[in-house]
């Protein structure tokens, strides 16, 4: 798996087997999963992770497959044991709410009562009706203890395109009458279990999916410990969930912080990631002191602005050791989206796209991490607007004569159109378009884009930028390096750390150039690589520059490697000096325009979630 594959024709679905006692959970299935994915294969669903044999997710495992095959049960398909629960109490928590209703159920068990902890799963039969197969199983995130003597959950009733009421959230929020019984089981979630009371915890969350973290916020309680929840909802008027608990705990001190965000309310808009970014420094003060981050809610309600702001701000940040994909770190984030709230969702609406309940932050990250290096500039693109003038200026100096390789484009400076942050990454867009008004170094382009120029420059270290490339014909994007000081061309060398060229979507180049290695002359040192989905997502652009040797890596798998022949010669080895970090999209040129240039699609634009530059410790 060390080089990617041309798999686009292929889905997969994929079992990982593992043991949790063990540091890396699943740790070759997730490997197998990531290298799928880079090489363009499409999951059918997200990895089913195995803990131990766990009876539970082998039967789930069935399941999926059952939904590939279109077949109700498998031959060795084992129902899950339920116990019999009497509903309550049901009560509607948002009346006036202008989303979809939310109750708060309570459940007594008609029998024996089971143990569970903070971050279980309830799964509960759906009944067959209307001569129909029974639907299955739906699972939600459990709300309260075993100690407060019920089993209580939040459940938003849904509604199908046609106005029909969900099946599973229709019955138990409409039609179950209070007395009545449901088959239940409690199901062992240890992935969301918390922590233990000495480690500080964050917990963040949206919707319904307040439910698992009240559960654990009651396991803080009752462990004299405290918790800081950032949650989001509608209306502060009608969605503020469990509130006078909230406020309960905020004033005993079980919440050491509450911050929350209604995105309908007057002059809101806000949502959880933008609590992330306003708490930005005393978020990462609590993960520099070991703090757990759990995240609970909808993926589609919370949208990727939360996985983005997480994954950026802590993942390799707190863990640059590697990070691991089953977060076994000092520092955790873990990410749960409980089948309430996305995957039970889209079976009750009656889609068959449905995604699996949990999903963990990280990238799988392996070969280049090392111990003893630090993070000494970044970028997280956390503010919309302008670039940040303090870590990037613009380069405009040749739009009057031309810019090099013929290209015919027109890099403007401080012009949103073409450079701004916009939803937590940077946006440099090229556009088919004269300047109007004229600028003074206009030179007659048809094209403008944008050329930003880190103001920092390093000698050697660790270059990592997350990236999504374009793709229309014509399209040039690169991330790459020049001496901060220049030196003139190719004599004081170039880093090549991604460029790609519009009508070769997916095939992804590094080179160096120098004096003695150039394109000019044709014999420039570069590799060529196959990244089926350059275009429609995120991968990680790398190189890691020592004294001995320049290595390029695309999602930490090392693609192409110059070394250093040691014999002091500039016109062979100038990477010496610092070099800065260039972010472009040219248009046309000798190389981009090779097959002409589409006009039908631009505008087109690089996506830039961070860039990051390490360097060893002192």
């Amino acid at each position: 798996m060390g080089c990617n594959a041309d798999l686009s024709d292929l889905r997969f679905g994929l079992l990982a087997l593992g043991d949790r006692s063990y540091d890396r959970f699943c740790g070759f299935g997730h490997a197998v999963d990531g290298w799928l994915r880079r090489s363009g294969a499409e999951p059918l669903f997200d990895p089913v992770e195995v803990d131990d044999g766990d009876a539970g997710a082998i039967r789930h495992w069935q399941h999926q497959l059952n939904q590939i095959a279109g077949v109700a049960s498998a031959p060795d398909w084992t129902p899950p044991a339920y116990e019999p629960w009497r509903l309550a109490s049901r009560t509607l928590v948002n009346p006036g709410s202008p989303g979809a209703e939310a109750y708060h159920l309570a459940f007594e068990p008609a029998g024996p009562a089971p143990d569970w902890s903070a971050g279980d799963i309830a799964e509960i039969g759906v009944p067959a009706r209307d001569g129909q197969p029974a639907p299955g199983a739906r699972e939600y995130s459990i709300a309260s203890l075993p100690e407060d003597g019920r089993l209580e959950l939040l459940i938003r009733l849904m509604r199908r395109p046609d106005g029909q009421l969900g099946l599973a959230s229709g019955w138990l929020t409409q039609t179950l009458a209070l007395g009545d019984e449901v088959g239940m089981r409690v199901r062992v979630n240890r992935g969301f279990h918390g922590p233990s009371a000495e480690t500080p915890l964050i917990l963040i969350g949206n919707g319904t999916g307040i439910a698992g973290l009240r559960a654990h916020l009651k396991a803080r309680a009752s462990a004299g410990a405290g918790a800081w929840l950032l949650f989001g909802e509608r209306t502060r008027a009608h969605d503020a969930f469990f509130d006078a608990e909230l406020q309960a705990w905020l004033a005993s001190g079980v919440l050491t912080r509450l911050d929350r965000a209604f995105s309908r309310d007057a002059g809101g808009g806000r949502y959880v990631q933008d609590l992330i970014s306003s708490a930005a420094a005393d978020v990462r003060a609590w993960v520099d002191r070991g703090a757990a981050v759990y995240v609970c809610g909808s993926l589609e309600g919370m949208s990727q602005g939360v996985i983005r702001r997480c994954s950026r701000r802590w993942a390799r940040r707190v863990c640059w050791s590697c990070w691991k994909p089953d977060v076994t770190a000092a520092t955790s984030i873990r990410v749960f989206h409980p089948a309430d709230t996305l995957s039970s969702r889209a079976k009750d609406a009656g889609r068959s796209d449905h995604v699996h309940a949990r999903r963990r932050l990280g990238y799988g990250v392996s070969g280049p991490c090392a111990p003893g290096h630090d993070l000494v500039w970044a970028d997280e693109f956390d503010r919309d607007g302008a670039p940040d003038a303090s870590k990037w200026t613009y380069d405009t100096h040749a739009n009057r004569g031309g810019w090099y390789n013929n290209e015919a484009q027109y890099y403007s400076a401080d012009r949103l159109e073409n450079a701004r942050v916009e939803d937590g990454v940077l946006v440099i867009e090229a556009r088919r378009e004269r300047m109007e008004p004229t600028p003074a170094d206009w030179g007659g382009q048809d094209y403008t884009s944008a050329r930003l120029i880190s103001t920092a420059g390093w000698r050697g270290g660790f270059v990592e930028t997350r990236a999504k490339l374009p793709c229309g014909r014509g399209s040039w994007p690169a991330i790459w390096m020049l001496p901060q000081s220049p030196s003139g061309w190719p004599i004081g060398g170039e880093i090549d750390i991604m460029e790609h060229v519009g009508h070769r979507p997916g095939v992804v180049h590094a080179s160096i150039h120098t004096q003695a290695y150039n394109h000019v002359r044709g014999t420039q040192s570069t590799a060529t690589t196959q990244v089926a989905d350059a275009c429609d997502a995120f991968h990680l652009y790398q190189v890691r520059w020592t004294a001995d040797e320049i290595v390029f890596l695309i999602d930490d798998a090392p693609i192409h490697r110059f070394a250093n022949d040691g014999r002091g010669d500039p016109e062979t080895w100038p990477f010496d000096k610092p070099f800065h970090l260039i972010l472009n999209i040219a248009v046309g040129g000798d190389w981009g325009g090779e097959e002409g240039v589409d006009d039908a699609a631009f505008p087109q634009r690089m996506e830039v979630d961070y860039v990051r530059v390490y360097r060893p410790a002192d």
